[in-house]
């Protein structure tokens, strides 16, 4: 169709005798269009024509004329022609142009993206920190579309680094680091970062992962537990200051009570001693020493030695209650099932003093049982002489009666 339009204007242009007037020239484009062998797209006023690929051309030239960024509606009014063409054809544009995009009915250049960096970045170096949000209000664009593109162009045009949904000089980033090194540095006890957010008005994007740096970096000694908002930063200062307790405790006194870990903020006691004294023993309310228990079997065996007895709540811390006793009792038994054996929940004696006890029990029930055997066979054989004092009796009353007889004779 160009070509066509070329040799035509080129035909007029030519210094010849004769010439195509321009109602000839209209009437010939109409013989074309009609037997379709040029297509063309009528402007609003009808006295124009655009071929598509004009059309196409135009569209390119109106998108460089502002700037890389022109809104699908605004070619309208400039172009004349049908919205449904322009539409069509700025899609075919932005699918045959790799630094162009389609963003709700506007059209944006790489190019465009590319100043509106460079005009962040300078307003970035003054302010310290922008964020993503107000500059998409300030330019009228997505926040998230917004945000890809500086990430795109992060270290190159953009003098900056991108965290969140913020942008950060690289001087405020560091001096915000030093800070929180500085707050996190001075801590003595678990911390939420939250708190150290908002009592030092720190920025919550940033404090997380600049505390994680300084910790990998080895100059913030610490540990940190949760993530983001959630996170928890315990100074090994306070970590040793545990150890250093929950160890004079346990070294000195054979045991130390789960509650007690817990006021020191050990969150999981059990666990925590399980790791710290794995040859202790869990005792219910507290865990006790090996030496402890050591201590308990030795004195076993020194009574099993002696034909003797033991209550194991003597040898034992006072803290551990009847059913704790009796748990350590078992255990430390263990080696002498055969020897000894345990009564009730405290008390283990041993079987050759239960074999003399029962030695002397018999003998003291043999001994009781005879004398009372005698004294029974003594009382049966009181019983008998009082018998024969009564038979005795009833002979003297006879005699008795005989001379009653006789004394009434006399009278």
């Amino acid at each position: 169709m160009d070509d066509i339009f070329a040799e035509l204007l080129a035909a007029q242009m030519e210094e010849t005798q004769h010439k195509l007037a321009e109602r000839n020239v209209v009437d010939l484009l109409v013989h074309l269009i009609n037997s379709g062998k040029v297509e063309v797209i009528y402007t609003k006023s009808g006295k124009e024509y655009l071929t598509h690929d004009q059309l196409k051309k135009e569209i390119e030239e109106e998108i460089v004329a502002h700037g890389g960024r022109l809104g699908i509606i605004e070619l309208g009014p400039i172009i004349q022609v049908d919205m449904s063409y322009i539409q069509q054809k700025v899609s075919a544009v932005v699918n045959s142009a790799s630094n162009l995009t389609l963003l709700g009915g506007e059209i944006i250049s790489s190019y465009y993206l590319d100043g509106l960096t460079e005009e962040i970045n300078q307003e970035l170096q003054d302010a310290g920190r922008i964020a993503i949000v107000s500059l998409a209000q300030k330019f009228g664009l997505p926040a998230d579309f917004l945000r890809t593109a500086m990430e795109e162009r992060q270290g190159t045009l953009l003098k900056g680094k991108l965290q969140g949904n913020d942008l950060y000089t690289d001087s405020f980033v560091d001096r915000h680091k030093h800070r929180v090194r500085g707050i996190l540095y001075g801590l003595t006890t678990p911390t939420p970062l939250h708190s150290v957010v908002q009592i030092h008005q720190l920025l919550d994007t940033l404090v997380f992962t600049q505390a994680k740096e300084l910790m990998s970096e080895g100059v913030l000694p610490g540990t940190m537990t949760g993530s983001d908002s959630r996170a928890i930063y315990s100074p090994d200062i306070f970590s040793s200051s545990q150890h250093e307790a929950v160890q004079s405790f346990y070294t000195q006194n054979q045991y130390i009570e789960y509650n007690s870990l817990k006021k020191l903020e050990i969150s999981n006691p059990k666990l925590f001693l399980k790791q710290k004294f794995p040859d202790g023993m869990d005792c219910k309310t507290l865990w006790l020493s090996n030496s402890a228990i050591d201590g308990l079997h030795d004195e076993l065996e020194e009574a099993i030695a002696t034909n003797t007895f033991l209550y194991a709540t003597s040898l034992l811390p006072a803290p551990l209650t009847d059913e704790a006793v009796s748990m350590v009792l078992s255990k430390c038994m263990e080696k002498f099932k055969n020897t000894a054996k345990q009564m009730g929940s405290t008390l283990a004696v041993s079987n050759s003093y239960i074999d003399n006890a029962r030695e002397k029990i018999e003998l003291v029930v043999r001994k009781q049982a005879e004398e009372d055997a005698k004294k029974i066979q003594e009382e049966g054989g009181g019983a008998a002489q009082v018998d024969n004092k009564d038979d005795d009796w009833e002979d003297d009353g006879g005699k008795k009666g005989k001379k009653g007889k006789k004394t009434r004779q006399k009278s």
